[in-house]
């Protein structure tokens, strides 16, 4: 059976700006939305930040001068995580009170996705009331909207998989990780592979991004087991900010580490970096024309049968089962529970 591939190609281009990471574990924390509710937190805020004070004659000042500030702020905090940040990939935090007006308190705020912080801005709180760009009645639920239907698979007789990923994106590497096990289990019945697009993290990802491809194309049956143990063999010891060598963050530690992995799953380095060496750039700008010609920013994303799935379950037995339907008549294979463990890292980059 001929699996074949297509590559879009467009020349617009993304910027993606790596986030900074802070620290506050003393703060009241409240957990936020993905990237959409993320932002739809900080546009609120931003709405109201913009229009100034005026929302506030739209609710009833509380009648008392002062509060309980730390139960003010945990309430504020239960009723934001309850009603409008439901994802626990990212987390708000409080970092300060200050009364501004006759019990209008102002709070000023921090977003963070896995200790990289990500956004800040400010909230406006009574006694009973929560400020947003209007006024929400703390005592009342917002109703939900229905979550949107899961995207519509193309069924194909031989489904396309592709994973696109930084390759040194902590949420994008945990998923390679289950990903990987997917693929390996479909690999003789489905067209799979990665994608890595982009090196927000300096030259030493970069490398990686252009090492893997090279695999992929020279041993891609060795790369499913490369894939799977980078997480721990590698990421975990070269990644810049929770690396445990001394030389984490640098493109030494990334090719040691890679290279002791790439002997232990019984690839030939030499000619893997070889490749590197001649064609890695083109390799890396393939990827790169590749996520541009989806409009693809996020890591990690997955991709089945040209299907764009910002969201999908990250687990092996979860990746396997939409790969799986998109074929037009399932294999055998699709029948054969994965793990569903859940990836190391939550969110996205």
């Amino acid at each position: 059976m001929t699996k074949k591939k297509n590559i879009k190609k467009k020349t617009s281009a993304k910027t993606i700006v790596e986030k900074k990471e802070t620290k506050s574990p003393s703060k009241t924390t409240v957990k936020c939305n993905s990237t959409m509710a993320m932002t739809v937190v900080i546009a609120l805020i931003i709405g109201l930040i913009i229009g100034g004070l005026a929302t506030s004659a739209l609710m009833p000042v509380a009648e008392q001068s002062s509060l309980d500030v730390s139960e003010l702020t945990t309430t504020v905090s239960s009723y934001l995580n309850t009603n409008l940040v439901l994802d626990p990939s990212f987390e708000a935090t409080i970092i300060d009170s200050n009364m501004i007006g006759d019990g209008l308190y102002e709070m000023n705020f921090e977003v963070s996705q896995d200790g990289a912080m990500v956004g800040e801005g400010v909230v406006y709180a009574t006694s009973d009331h929560v400020i947003l760009g209007q006024a929400f009645n703390m005592s009342e639920p917002i109703e939900q909207p229905e979550p949107p239907a899961p995207a519509e698979l193309a069924k194909q007789e031989v489904a396309d998989a592709e994973l696109y990923v930084w390759g040194y994106c902590p949420a994008g590497v945990s998923t390679l990780d289950t990903y990987a096990e997917a693929a390996y289990a479909l690999k003789d019945s489905a067209n799979v592979s990665v994608v890595l697009f982009h090196d927000g993290h300096g030259a030493y990802e970069t490398q990686q991004n252009k090492i893997q491809a090279a695999i992929q194309q020279l041993e891609p049956e060795n790369y499913w087991a490369y894939a799977k143990d980078f997480y721990e063999d590698v990421y975990a010891v070269c990644e810049g900010s929770i690396g445990t060598a001394a030389n984490s963050g640098t493109v030494e530690c990334d090719l040691v580490e890679s290279t002791k992995l790439m002997e232990k799953v019984g690839i030939d380095v030499t000619a893997v970096m070889a490749l590197v060496e001649a064609e890695g750039d083109a390799l890396f700008a393939i990827d790169q024309a590749k996520a541009q010609a989806m409009g693809i920013g996020a890591s990690p994303t997955l991709v089945v049968n040209g299907t764009v799935l910002n969201g999908f379950d990250r687990t092996a037995e979860g990746i396997k089962t939409t790969v799986c339907s998109g074929f037009e008549v399932e294999p055998e294979v699709c029948g054969v529970a994965l793990s569903g463990a859940q990836t190391a890292a939550t969110g996205s980059c």
